[in-house]
């Protein structure tokens, strides 16, 4: 992965190096809602210097935002701690991973689809997620990127969560072709970039946004996106289509496990063993 590595002695204290290794860190597994994280300063995002406020939004109501609240330091949780983070992104682990190394790459400000995202933040994401993908790849092999993209809040296609995120998830399974029994009647895949979420959004779509292999996009746009498929689709191929729902099955197992493996990693990096 590119970029300079940093660990964060605290919950709100980040220190950034410039060099790629540093002091190997010993941790003594401590409370989880309490430890120190290993966080990712991607490399040339502070020369972007985008200045959020000076970025356009939609005009939502981020106050009772359960995504936005988890972005915001000190983190209530452990799994909504930043393991990598650039200008205007962090990525957390996602509660309800049916596979470790399933992270969620969510913007610091509102956004209600990362198809509303200016061109400024869609560049930053698009290297970004390459930058995070890099270093899951190295841990547990192909990632596969997608989102399901909501046109206005409160639809299904949000899976109940109006706050744009995009899953970064380690699988050989065929998302494309297994997604296909889940859409609506008359939707299809199209060969797509990142732009084709923006062209969804203006036209007051919603949309399932897939790249697998990681930059190769496909879509589908369609009004009658239901909730949660690519959750449906995993935990059926993972024989337990019962758990796909995120929020009866949390997978607290999977989702410590990636913090975890994901701290080591980086460890190992920072002192040279990788």
């Amino acid at each position: 992965m590119r970029g300079v590595s940093s660990f964060s002695t605290g919950l709100r204290h980040k220190v950034f190096t410039n060099t790629k290794r540093g002091n190997a860190y010993e941790p003594s597994r401590p409370n989880i809602e309490k430890a120190g994280q290993m966080l990712i300063q991607h490399d040339g995002l502070r020369e972007v210097g985008a200045v959020i406020s000076q970025d356009s939004t939609l005009d939502l109501d981020s106050t009772r935002c359960s995504m936005c609240a988890a972005v915001r330091a000190p983190a209530p949780d452990a799994w909504d701690e930043p393991l990598f983070e650039s200008a205007n992104f962090v990525a957390v682990t996602s509660i309800g991973a049916l596979v470790p190394g399933w992270l969620l790459i969510v913007p610091r400000k509102h956004q209600l689809s990362m198809g509303f995202l200016s061109n400024a933040l869609s560049s930053e994401l698009h290297a970004f997620k390459n930058d995070v993908a890099d270093v899951l790849g190295e841990i547990y092999g192909p990632v596969s990127a997608f989102e399901h993209g909501p046109s206005a809040a409160k639809r299904l296609a949000g899976c109940g969560v109006d706050h744009a995120h995009l899953h970064l998830v380690p699988t050989t399974i065929d998302l494309r072709r297994e997604a296909e029994p889940f859409l609506p009647s008359g939707a299809a895949w199209m060969v797509a970039d990142e732009g084709a979420c923006k062209r969804a959004a203006l036209n007051d779509l919603d949309y399932l946004y897939l790249e697998q292999p990681l930059g190769s996009g496909s879509i589908v746009a369609h009004d009658g996106i239901g909730s949660q498929i690519f959750r449906r689709v995993i935990a059926s191929a993972l024989n337990v289509p019962e758990q796909f729902n995120w929020r009866e099955h949390r997978q607290l197992e999977n989702v410590m496990s990636s913090i975890w493996t994901i701290r080591a990693y980086e460890q190992r990096r920072l002192a040279g063993c990788t």
